[in-house]
C-alpha cells in the first residue's frame, strides 16, 4: 500500500470583499513526480475547469485564464503571509490554532470534522511549493483524511469574520487508490497551480497528487469542505496575507447609470459593466462589483465597491388621441413626432386631446387641455431620466366628392416627397390598401359603388416610404361617394297678383320641396321675355323666388340640382303680366337746400301727373340713405313742407291712379346737413425742451372731420397760454415755429364751408431751459499701478445728473453719478465730467488726472538647496533692496505674512513645501508674489536582526534598508561614537553576555542619515526549561502523554525506563505527544521528556515523571440528542449534553450559516430552541462540545440537531 501525506494551508488574502476577476492558475513549477505519484491521466474530453472570478451579484463567470502572480516581477510585501501556529495533536474531531490578522491583531481558527484527524510536523513534499514568491514555513500542521467514508465534512471557522480565505493543497489525492475530490460551500478562484489539479467548477476541484493554492472570495466566518473520496490523510494550516497596496474608488452617478473609477494600479479588470478592462467602468444595475488591479510592479489585488444606479422611467408619450379623429395616431419615437387626422371641416383651433405617459412622468400641456392645432404644438414630458419634447401635428382631411361608379384622381400633397407610395383607406379602425391604382404620387380610384340613398365617406391617406425604410403619411382626404337618384316634385306656384299696370312687383313664387337626388338641393331661378329663351337670375338660388318690379310681361321657372351626380330638373313656368302706367310725377327743391349742423327747408313743390284716370293719390316719403324710403305720416298732398332736421334727408313723392295701382315714384330732393367740424388736434415735435434758445421742429396737425371736407386753418401763439393771437401766414395744416428764447404756446383754429364757427385745437408748449455751470471735482491722490481710484464731484446738486467720460470727445458714458470708481489703472489717466438738467449740459467738460505709482517687480530668489527630512530650509532674496520690505507667505494669495525679511529660515520640514514672497515699496505698493519650492529628501529607513548564540561564540549581524542606494555603518552606541564596521553584514566578535550593536544608513546621493540607529541584539542562549508533561487520551490499550511546546526547542526525546534511555516521540522529532500502545485495562505506565534546541548549549533537564493508567474505553463517550421538539409539552423540549464522567465542558449551538445561537459551560443547562428570547425556525442546527473528563481526557464532539416544530 502507498503511504502519502497531503498538506493544506488556508491563507487570508486581502484582495477585496469579492474575488479577483478572471483569476486563474499560475505557471506551476517543473518538479519531477515522485516514483509513487505518476502524472494524472485525464480521460479524453475531460477539460480542466478554469475557476472564475466570484461576484456577489452571481454575475456570469469569466473563465478566461489569467495568472495572478507574475514571478518575473517583484513588489515588496506582495506575497507575504502571516502563518498560523498549531500544537501537536492526534485522533481529535476539533482543534484550534492561532494567527495574526492583516490588521495586526491576534485571532484564532478552529477546524472541526465529522471524523478524527491529527497533525504532522511538516508539509508533505514541501519543495513543490518553492515556486511561490514568498516563504511558506514548513512546520506543524493539521492532517485530515477528508472522510471516514462517504459523506466527510470539514469545517474551518475563524473567531471573527475574515476576508478572502486561501487554501493551499499539497499532494491532494493519488493515483493509488484514487484521486480526491473536494466540494466547497462557497466559490473559489485559483491563486497558484502546482500541477496535477482539475478545476471541475467554481465550487469543486479534484487532485491526483495535486498541488494548488485557492482563494474563497468574500467575507466569511466559516468555510465548509465536503468530500466522499477519503485518502490516507491531509494537512491543514492557516495564514493571512496583508493588503499589498490600496485601491481607491470615485463614483459619478447619472440617471440610469453610474461611472466608477478605480485608482492605484496600471491595469484593471472588472466583473461586469460597459468597459470591464478600463479603470473607469459604467454600470446600469445597482449592486456590489469587483475590480482586480495590477500595479506597475506586477502585484495584483482586488477590492469590491457598492454601486447604486438610479433607474428612473424614461419620459415618453405612449398614447395621444382626440375625439372623432380619423384612424389611429402615428407616434414616431425616433423623431419624437405625433401625427393624427381629423375629419374634413374640423375646426383645429380648439381640440382637447387625451395623453398617456408612463407612471412617474408628467406632460405639459396636461392631458385634457384644449389647444389650437392650426400649427404644430409641442408637448414636453418630464421624468427622472430627463426631458423629452414631442411635436404634435393635427391635420384636417381635405374634402373630395365623386359619383357612384365613377373613377376619379385624388391629387397628393405637393411638393411630392421622395420615396415609394401606397394609398390607404381606413376600414374597421385599420388602414388597408385602397382599391384602384395606389402606387403613384396621385391616387386613381376605382369606380366606387354606392347603392344607398345616402352619401358614403371614405377616409384616405398616402403612405410614403423613404430611403432607409422611414415611413411617413400625408395627403389625408375625406372622399364622399354620392348615389345617383332622379330629382322629382319640382313645381313652381304663383301667389297673389300676377297682373300689373305699367310696372309691378309680383309676390314671391313658391317652389315645392323636391324629392330624389341626394337629399340636399340647390336652386336656380330663371326668367324669359318670350317663354322660350330663359336665363339665370343672379342671386335667385333660394327654394322660393320674389321677382323684382317689372315693366313688361315676364316668365319664371326653377332649376333644381342635387349633388354633382344627378341630372338637374326643370319646373313649370309662372307668367307675370304688365300693362301701361301713369306718368309725369316730378318734384322741385326749395331755394336753400344746404345747412350747417341743423336746418328747416322751405316747401317742396310737386307737378300734377298725367295718365291714369286723372285722379291721383299722393304719398310723400323720406330716406336717410337715398335707398330705403318710408312713408311720411299725413304727407299726402301734392306739395310738402319738410320739418327742421339735423341730418341730410332725401324726399320723394309716390303717385297712384286707377286702374293701375302700381305707384309712380318722383325724382328725389336732397336737403343737405353739413356736420360740425371735429378732430382738430395737434402733435408736439419730438423735442420740446431747449437750452437757452430753441428751434422746434414742425407741429403736426390732424386732418379734421365734419364740415365739407375742405378746411381753412389759422395757427395762433401765446406767451402765457391765456391770450392767443393769429400768426400771420400760418394757414397750413401743420406749423413750424420760429426760433425762440422764451417758452411759447401754440394752437390751431379750423373752419369748413358753411360751418364757419372756428374750432380750436389743444395747446403745444415749447420750453426754454437755463444751462448748468461747469463741474468742480475733488482732487485725487496717486494710486498704485493696478489699483482703482475714486473721483467725486465737489458739492453735487441733487437736481443735476453727472456723466463721466474718458475722452474730451465724450463718446460712451463710463458712469452716471457724482462719485466714479475707475477700473484698475496701469498708467496715469485723465477723466472728464459734465452736469446735465435733462435738456442742458454744462458749458465745458471738467477734467481730472489720476497719477499711478509703479509697483515693485516680483522678487528673485537664490535657488533653494534640497534638505533632509526633519531639518529647516533657508530661502534668500537675490540682490535684496534696502528700500523694499519682503514678506513671506504660505499661500499664493491673501493670508498673513509668516516672516518679514530678505532671508527666511523655515521650520523643520518632513515633506516638500512651497512658500511665497512679495516686495512692498515706501508708497505701500506690493509686487506679485514669487513661488519658492523646497524639496525635502526622505531619510532612509533601516532594520537590523539580532541572533542567539552560545556563550563564547561569535555572531553575524545583518541590517537592511528600503533605500537601495545607502551605506550601512555599525556602532556600539545608539547615538554618537565611531563606526566599528561598514557593510550590511557585520561579523561581530565572540561574546559571553548579551551585547547590542547599532546600524545606521546614509543615502549615497542625498547624504541623508536614517532617523535612528537600528539595534541588533546578540542573545546568550539559556538552558531550555524542562517540559511539563500531562496525560492526554487514555484508552483501554493505550495512553497518550502530551506537553506544551518549550520556547526555542526544536526537538524532544522521551524515556519510559526512568531516564535510562531516550528515544524520539511517536509524534515525531518535534512532536508534542507520545502514545504508548499494547497495554491492558488498568495498566500504569511512566514517562520522562526532555527538550533540545538548534544549539548544542540548548538542552533542558528531564521533566518530572508522569504516570497514567488505562481506562474503560466507553467511560468518556458523550451523548447529544440529534433532535428535539421545543413545544412546551414537557417532553424533549430541551437538548442537553449527557455523560456522568464530565469534569468541565463547553457546549455551543450554531445556525447553518455559522452564527452562534447558544453556549453554556454548565452541564445542567441545555438549548431550548430560542435565540435572544425568540424561537428559532424548524431546521437543522450544528452543535460542538469541548469536554474535559474526570480522567483528564479532552473530548471534542460535533454533530447536528434537528429542531422539530
Amino acid at each position: 500500500m502507498r503511504f502519502k501525506r497531503v498538506a493544506i494551508a488556508l491563507l487570508l488574502c486581502t484582495l477585496g470583499a469579492a474575488s479577483a476577476h478572471g483569476l486563474a492558475t499560475l505557471l506551476r513549477p517543473v518538479i519531477p513526480h515522485e516514483a509513487d505519484k505518476p502524472p494524472p491521466q485525464i480521460s479524453a474530453g475531460a477539460a480542466r475547469y478554469k475557476p472564475p472570478a466570484f461576484s456577489r451579484q452571481n454575475s456570469a463567470l469569466n473563465q478566461s485564464p489569467k495568472p495572478v502572480i507574475d514571478h518575473t516581477k517583484v513588489f515588496a510585501g506582495c506575497y507575504d503571509i502571516n502563518w498560523a501556529t498549531w500544537s501537536t495533536f492526534d485522533d481529535v474531531t476539533s482543534t484550534t490554532g492561532n494567527i495574526i490578522d492583516a490588521d495586526g491583531t491576534p485571532i484564532s481558527i478552529t477546524m472541526s470534522a465529522n471524523y478524527s484527524f491529527g497533525s504532522t510536523p511538516g508539509i508533505y513534499n514541501y519543495p513543490r511549493l518553492s515556486s511561490y514568491p514568498a516563504t511558506i514555513p514548513n512546520q506543524t500542521v493539521p492532517k485530515t483524511t477528508w472522510a471516514a467514508g462517504v459523506g466527510g465534512e470539514t469545517t474551518m471557522c475563524f473567531s471573527r469574520k475574515v476576508t478572502n480565505p486561501v487554501l493551499l493543497l499539497a499532494s491532494l489525492g493519488s493515483t493509488l487508490p484514487q484521486s480526491a475530490t473536494l466540494d466547497f460551500s462557497v466559490p473559489y478562484v485559483v491563486l497558484y497551480d502546482g500541477g496535477n489539479m482539475v478545476y471541475n467548477s467554481s465550487t469543486r476541484l479534484t487532485g491526483t497528487e495535486g498541488y494548488a493554492i485557492v482563494m474563497f472570495p468574500g467575507d466569511f466566518t466559516c468555510v465548509t469542505i465536503k468530500s466522499s473520496t477519503p485518502e490516507n490523510y491531509t494537512n491543514l494550516t492557516w495564514g493571512i496575507r496583508p493588503q499589498p497596496f490600496t485601491i481607491g474608488f470615485n463614483q459619478n452617478a447619472t440617471c440610469g447609470s453610474t461611472a466608477v473609477t478605480a485608482t492605484g494600479g496600471t491595469t484593471y479588470q472588472w466583473n461586469g459593466g460597459d468597459t470591464p478592462n478600463q479603470a473607469t467602468n459604467t454600470f446600469h444595475t445597482s449592486g456590489t462589483y469587483l475590480v482586480t488591479v495590477t500595479n506597475s510592479s506586477g502585484c495584483v489585488t482586488s477590492a469590491s465597491v457598492d454601486v447604486v444606479v438610479s433607474n428612473s422611467v424614461t419620459p415618453s408619450i405612449t398614447a395621444f388621441t382626440i375625439p372623432q379623429q380619423s384612424g389611429a395616431t402615428v407616434i414616431n419615437e425616433a423623431n419624437k413626432t405625433i401625427t393624427l387626422t381629423m375629419p374634413a371641416g374640423t375646426n383645429l383651433a380648439s381640440l382637447t386631446p387625451s395623453i398617456t405617459v408612463p407612471s412617474g412622468t408628467t406632460v405639459s400641456p396636461a392631458s385634457g387641455t384644449a389647444r389650437n392645432f392650426t400649427n404644430p404644438v409641442t408637448y414636453t414630458v418630464t421624468g427622472g431620466c430627463g426631458v423629452v419634447t414631442y411635436t404634435v401635428r393635427v391635420l384636417a382631411a381635405k374634402p373630395a366628392t365623386t359619383c357612384a361608379g365613377v373613377s376619379n384622381i385624388i391629387t397628393g400633397d405637393t411638393p411630392t416627397p421622395a420615396g415609394t407610395f401606397a394609398w390607404q383607406v381606413l376600414q374597421g379602425g385599420n388602414w388597408v390598401n385602397a382599391p384602384g391604382t395606389i402606387n403613384g404620387a396621385n391616387y386613381q380610384t376605382s369606380g366606387l359603388a354606392n347603392t344607398t340613398s345616402a352619401n358614403i365617406t371614405y377616409i384616405l391617406r398616402r403612405q410614403v416610404t423613404a430611403a432607409g425604410g422611414v415611413i411617413t403619411y400625408d395627403s389625408f382626404y375625406d372622399l364622399t361617394v354620392e348615389p345617383t337618384i332622379a330629382i322629382t316634385n319640382n313645381i313652381a306656384t304663383a301667389s297673389g297678383v300676377s297682373m300689373f299696370c305699367a310696372t309691378g312687383d309680383p309676390a314671391a313664387i313658391t317652389g315645392s320641396a323636391p324629392a330624389g337626388g341626394n337629399g340636399t338641393y340647390t336652386y336656380q331661378w330663371q326668367s324669359s321675355a318670350d317663354n322660350i329663351t330663359f336665363s339665370n337670375i343672379a342671386g335667385a338660388t333660394a327654394k322660393d323666388y320674389d321677382p323684382p318690379a317689372i315693366t313688361a310681361t315676364t316668365y319664371y321657372r326653377r332649376i333644381v340640382s342635387s349633388g354633382s351626380c344627378n341630372t338637374p330638373n326643370t319646373s313649370n313656368a309662372v307668367t307675370v303680366t304688365v300693362v301701361p302706367v301713369a306718368a309725369g310725377n316730378a318734384v322741385t327743391a326749395p331755394a336753400i337746400t344746404s345747412f350747417c349742423s341743423t336746418g328747416d327747408a322751405a316747401i317742396i313743390n310737386g307737378t300734377t301727373p298725367t295718365g291714369g284716370d286723372g285722379v291721383y293719390q299722393y304719398q310723400w316719403q323720406s330716406s336717410a340713405d337715398n335707398v330705403t324710403f318710408t312713408n311720411i305720416a299725413g304727407a299726402t298732398a301734392k306739395d310738402y313742407d319738410p320739418p327742421a332736421i339735423n341730418t341730410t334727408t332725401y324726399y320723394r313723392r309716390i303717385v297712384t291712379s286707377a286702374p293701375c295701382s302700381t305707384p309712380l315714384t318722383s325724382n328725389v330732393v336732397t336737403i343737405t346737413i353739413t356736420p360740425a367740424v371735429a378732430n382738430n388736434t395737434i402733435t408736439a415735435p419730438a423735442v420740446t425742451s431747449f437750452c437757452n434758445t430753441g428751434d422746434a421742429a414742425a407741429i403736426v396737425g390732424s386732418t379734421p372731420t365734419g364740415g365739407t371736407g375742405t378746411y381753412q386753418y389759422q395757427w395762433q401763439s401765446s406767451a402765457d397760454n391765456t391770450t392767443f393771437t393769429n400768426i400771420a401766414g400760418a394757414n397750413a395744416k401743420d406749423y413750424d415755429p420760429a426760433i425762440s428764447s422764451t417758452t411759447m404756446y401754440y394752437r390751431r383754429s379750423v373752419i369748413s364751408g358753411i360751418c364757419n364757427v372756428p374750432v380750436l385745437s389743444n395747446v403745444v408748449t415749447i420750453n426754454i431751459q437755463p444751462q448748468p455751470g461747469n463741474v468742480v471735482v475733488t482732487p485725487v491722490n496717486p494710486v498704485c499701478a493696478g489699483s482703482r481710484a475714486t473721483i467725486s464731484v465737489s458739492s453735487p446738486n441733487a437736481a443735476l445728473s453727472y456723466f463721466w467720460y474718458d475722452s474730451p470727445a465724450k463718446g460712451a458714458i463710463l458712469f452716471a453719478g457724482p462719485t466714479f470708481i475707475t477700473g484698475p489703472l496701469t498708467a496715469s489717466h485723465t477723466y472728464y465730467v459734465e452736469a446735465s438738467n435733462g435738456s442742458c449740459s454744462s458749458l465745458a467738460l471738467t477734467s481730472i488726472t489720476v497719477t499711478t505709482i509703479p509697483v515693485p517687480a516680483a522678487p528673485a530668489l537664490v535657488n533653494p538647496v534640497p534638505v533632509c527630512s526633519g531639518t529647516p530650509a533657508t530661502l534668500n532674496i537675490a540682490g535684496p533692496q534696502a528700500t523694499l520690505t519682503y514678506n513671506w507667505y504660505s499661500t499664493a494669495t491673501g493670508g498673513t505674512p509668516i516672516f518679514t525679511g530678505p532671508q527666511f529660515v523655515t521650520n523643520a520640514l518632513t515633506a516638500n513645501a512651497t512658500y511665497y514672497v512679495d516686495a512692498t515699496n515706501a508708497s505701500g505698493c506690493i509686487s506679485p508674489r514669487t513661488t519658492a519650492g523646497v524639496t525635502v529628501n526622505a531619510l532612509p529607513a533601516i532594520t537590523a536582526q539580532g541572533v542567539t548564540v552560545c556563550a563564547g561564540s561569535g555572531a553575524t549581524l545583518t541590517a537592511s534598508s528600503t533605500d537601495n542606494n545607502v551605506t550601512i555603518r555599525w556602532y556600539q552606541s545608539a547615538a554618537g561614537g565611531s563606526s566599528v564596521f561598514t557593510g550590511a553584514s557585520y561579523p561581530a566578535p565572540a561574546v559571553s553576555s548579551q551585547t547590542t550593536y547599532y546600524a545606521e544608513a546614509t543615502n549615497n546621493s542625498t547624504g541623508c542619515i536614517s532617523a535612528t540607529r537600528a539595534a541588533a541584539v546578540i542573545q546568550i542562549a539559556q538552558p531550555l526549561p524542562a517540559p511539563v508533561v500531562t496525560t492526554g487520551d487514555i484508552t483501554a490499550t493505550s495512553v497518550t502523554f502530551k506537553w506544551a511546546a518549550v520556547t526555542n526547542a526544536t526537538a524532544y526525546q522521551v524515556s519510559t525506563d526512568n531516564g535510562q534511555s531516550f528515544s524520539t516521540p511517536s509524534s515525531g522529532n518535534a512532536g508534542l505527544t507520545h502514545t504508548i500502545t499494547g497495554l491492558t485495562v488498568g495498566q500504569t505506565v511512566n514517562i520522562i521528556v526532555r527538550a533540545s534546541g538548534t544549539l548544542n548549549c540548548l538542552l533542558s533537564s528531564n521533566s518530572a515523571t508522569a504516570a497514567a493508567t488505562t481506562v474503560d474505553p466507553l467511560a468518556d463517550d458523550i451523548f447529544v440528542a440529534n433532535g428535539f421538539t421545543p413545544n412546551g409539552d414537557g417532553k424533549n423540549d430541551v437538548v442537553y449534553v449527557h455523560n456522568d464522567n464530565i469534569s468541565t465542558m463547553k457546549f455551543y449551538v450554531y445556525s447553518q450559516w455559522g452564527e452562534l445561537l447558544f453556549s453554556t459551560q454548565n452541564i445542567q443547562n441545555g438549548w431550548d430552541g430560542t435565540y435572544k428570547g425568540q424561537p428559532e425556525p424548524a431546521g437543522v442546527y450544528v452543535y460542538y462540545v469541548q469536554a474535559t473528563m474526570k480522567s483528564g481526557k479532552q473530548v471534542n464532539k460535533k454533530g447536528t440537531i434537528t429542531l422539530i416544530r
